[in-house]
């Protein structure tokens, strides 16, 4: 019910000519992910864009964002549902240093929270600085090495 309720607001904003935002799409999927109230799943979603730094973002639409905008908005969407587990492909690619910076301390955060870190990465030393145990591959996706991170570096 409660889905059902978001999205006719969701349609109805669209139909208006209204451009649908990014946070709209984040309570969306909270609702639909989440069996939380109402209240909570608003409290997730604004604590995510405060955390996140993108609060100034709020009412953008998606294609109005710049790249590391994008990857930060998307972090921060999964940030709505507290996963166990993250992955990430190659999620230092076209950052800048404020956008390293804010990432590094994010994964620092997840580790501390107890949350399992998954990274598809070809910077060893990114690596390096978050993960416990590294896995390689070759050019025919076969294992070559793995290891304790602090083994390999």
């Amino acid at each position: 019910e409660r889905v059902g309720r978001f999205l006719s607001l969701t349609l109805d904003a669209a139909v208006e000519g209204k451009p649908v935002t990014f946070a709209n799409e984040w309570l969306f999927n909270a609702y639909k992910a989440c069996p939380l109230a109402d209240a909570d799943v608003r409290r997730r979603v604004d604590d995510a864009l405060a955390y996140s730094c993108i609060e100034h973002l709020r009412t953008r639409t998606p294609y109005t964002l710049s790249g590391g905008e994008k990857k930060r908005v998307a972090i921060a969407s999964i940030l709505t549902m507290n996963p166990a587990v993250w992955t990430f492909d190659e999620p230092e690619a076209a950052l800048d240093a404020d956008g390293l910076a804010w990432l590094s301390a994010f994964f620092t955060d997840l580790r501390g929270a107890g949350k399992t870190l998954v990274f598809a990465t070809h910077d060893r030393a990114f690596a390096g600085r978050f993960a416990d145990a590294t896995l390689m591959f070759d050019a025919t996706h076969h294992a070559t090495y793995s290891a304790i991170t602090s083994e390999m570096i």
